[in-house]
């Protein structure tokens, strides 16, 4: 025999799972030619876009700091589509930085990311 439904007991389905909030949208700057970018100043993961003919480059500084033992490196890139040179440059005058030259060698993309410490510097880099 099915249970006697009890009176005034109104059943509610139960609250569906909310669904995760989406990603925040990566947004990119562009890279600017012989800019220095002050470590302080960036935020723990920065997108820069740049997109440059074959066999030409693009110079840029990334701020240190050696006190801490803040140093940048080059974390992934695919090396068919860009050259990558990174020079640490410790001044006495100037503060400590990365030198960066990125050279575009093939038709292509490629994400160049840099880490230092805690934050993330990554150059979308285009070749044409």
């Amino acid at each position: 025999p099915a249970p006697a439904a009890q009176q005034g007991v109104v059943q509610t389905p139960a609250p569906a799972a909310q669904a995760a909030p989406a990603a925040a949208p990566v947004v990119s700057k562009w890279l600017q030619n012989d800019k220095y970018y002050f470590y302080n100043f960036l935020g723990a993961d920065e997108h820069y876009e740049t997109s440059l003919p074959l066999g030409s480059d693009i110079d840029f500084d990334l701020g240190e700091d050696p006190g801490k033992g803040l140093y940048w490196k080059v974390v992934s890139y695919n090396p068919a589509i860009c050259r990558v040179k990174l020079e640490h440059d410790h001044n006495l005058v100037m503060p400590d930085k990365a030198e960066i030259e990125l050279k575009a060698l093939s038709p292509g993309r490629t994400d160049v990311v840099f880490t230092c410490g805690p934050k993330k510097f990554t150059v979308h880099f285009t070749a044409q």
